[in-house]
């Protein structure tokens, strides 16, 4: 006996579920989370792991008095194994603070956040924007081995740019800080990236010498980046 065979009359469809903004708008948002590997290199996943360290900055170095230094460079690569384009503002969430290693009782700071992203194709890296957070302002409220920060909220408009598989979206934050007056003082600079953790810790950079805490425990201790993407409608 022959089996009759069965046809579709009408093609089988795909659907792929977007929420109404990206349905009306045509972006939607993936977010991502920065830590460090035993390697020294950055990790970027969209969901939460364990950072190797909680940030990255100087020791006991000596803050620039008066004049911004950057202290922190964070390069954050986002590498694509499926064509995308990128359009849209991008958020990033960046935890900045600053640990008093100064003689004296109580030390003011300034500090901000410079976020640039960049696309990279393995061989040239062009700059598709930038945004700096505002200068925030510790005035007289970090006595001796006491940490302070905040987080800043970078927005960064990237113009419609089309990442080709193995082209690299490439995230580059920078932390700038300086002392209130013309002294350079002694501090424990950094950038938090701990997904996993609420708040910064110490850490043991050699032996016994430990970084000590740089963000308060006020202050969320994650690196967060919600980048837009064209949705395919």
């Amino acid at each position: 006996m022959t089996v009759p065979s069965k046809f579709r009359k009408n093609k089988s469809r795909i659907l792929t579920s977007f929420d109404s903004v990206a349905i009306e708008s045509g972006i939607g948002y993936t977010k991502y989370f920065v830590g460090s590997s035993t390697s020294g290199a950055y990790i970027v996943n969209s969901t939460k792991f364990d950072s190797e360290r909680p940030h990255t900055g100087t020791l006991q170095g000596t803050t620039a008095g008066g004049t911004f230094t950057k202290y922190v460079d964070i390069d954050a690569d986002i590498t694509f194994n499926l064509p995308r384009t990128v359009k849209g503002d991008l958020f990033v969430n960046v935890p900045i603070g600053v640990k008093n290693r100064s003689a004296l009782s109580t030390e003011s700071w300034f500090m901000y956040v410079v976020t640039k992203i960049y696309h990279f194709d393995g061989s040239t890296e062009t700059q598709l924007g930038t945004s700096a957070s505002g200068a925030v302002f510790f005035t007289d409220a970090l006595n001796n081995n006491e940490s302070k920060g905040f987080t800043a909220n970078n927005k960064v408009n990237v113009p419609s740019t089309h990442f080709k598989i193995g082209e690299t979206l490439r995230i580059s934050t920078h932390g700038y800080f300086a002392t209130n007056g013309a002294t350079p003082r002694q501090s424990d600079t950094g950038i938090g990236h701990e997904p996993n953790a609420t708040a910064d810790e110490d850490f043991f950079t050699s032996g016994t010498t430990s970084s000590g805490r740089v963000i308060d425990s006020n202050t969320t201790n994650t690196i967060s980046i919600d980048v837009p993407f064209r949705t395919q409608r």
